[in-house]
C-alpha cells in the first residue's frame, strides 16, 4: 500500500495528531507545527491506523478521523489543505488560536514553558518586578515591520495577534533567533515611522 494514515500518541495516551503520509512521513519530525512541537516534548508513539492506494481515500479517512478525536495538533482538517501556503496557513493559526480559552493555551504551550517558569519561581518579588518592568519598556519601544507586506505593528504583542501566533515567537524572528513564522520574515523597525501601513 502506497498510503497511509497514521496518528501521534504522547505517553499519556493522548491522540495528539493524525495526518496521512506515504514512506516515512509518520516518523518524521519537521516540517511540523508549534502546537506539535510543544505536546510532544516528551516524546511520540507513531501508528499506523489505515492503508490504501487511493491517496484521495486516504485523505477521507484522516479528515474523518480528525473530526473523530479532534487531536490539538491537527490545526488543518485534514484533507489536502496546504500548509505551504503562508497565507492561508497565518489565517489557519489566527483562527485556531482565537478558538482556543486562555487555558486550553496554557495547556498546550505548558511543557515548553518548563524552563521559563522554573526560572521564574525561583526569582524575588523584587527580582520578578524588575524583570517584568525591563520586559514591559522593552517590548512597548519595539516597533515591528512585516517584510512580505510592509505592515508596521506598534508592538511585537500586535504582530503576535495579526499574524496567529505567541509573542516570544515574534521577538525571536526580530532578533534573528529564528528565521520566520510561517514563512512570514520580520524585523524591528530602524527609527520613529510617522504612521501606520
Amino acid at each position: 500500500m502506497k498510503y497511509y494514515v497514521y496518528q501521534h500518541t504522547v505517553p499519556s495516551g493522548e491522540i495528539i495528531y493524525i495526518g496521512k503520509g506515504s514512506g516515512n512521513r509518520k516518523s518524521t519530525c519537521l516540517p511540523r507545527n508549534k502546537v506539535w512541537d510543544s505536546l510532544s516534548c516528551n516524546g511520540v508513539t507513531s501508528q499506523i491506523l489505515y492503508c490504501t492506494d487511493d491517496e484521495d481515500h486516504a485523505y477521507e479517512v484522516e479528515e474523518g478521523l480528525i473530526k473523530k478525536h479532534s487531536p490539538k495538533a491537527n490545526i488543518l482538517s485534514g484533507g489536502k489543505g496546504d500548509i505551504n501556503d503562508p497565507s492561508q496557513m497565518s489565517k489557519l493559526m489566527t483562527s485556531y488560536w482565537a478558538s482556543k480559552t486562555k487555558e486550553e493555551k496554557d495547556k498546550i504551550l505548558s511543557p515548553s514553558h518548563e524552563g521559563v517558569r522554573k526560572m521564574w519561581a525561583s526569582m524575588s518579588p523584587e527580582e520578578k518586578s524588575k524583570e517584568q518592568s525591563r520586559r514591559s519598556k522593552h517590548r512597548a519601544n519595539k516597533k515591528v515591520l512585516r517584510l512580505d507586506t510592509g505592515k508596521i505593528y506598534f508592538t511585537t504583542k500586535e504582530a503576535a495577534e495579526d499574524i496567529g501566533c505567541i509573542n516570544q515567537t515574534v521577538i525571536s524572528v526580530c532578533n534573528g533567533s529564528k528565521k520566520h513564522i510561517k514563512g512570514i520574515r520580520l524585523e524591528y523597525v530602524q527609527g520613529d515611522p510617522l504612521c501606520r501601513t
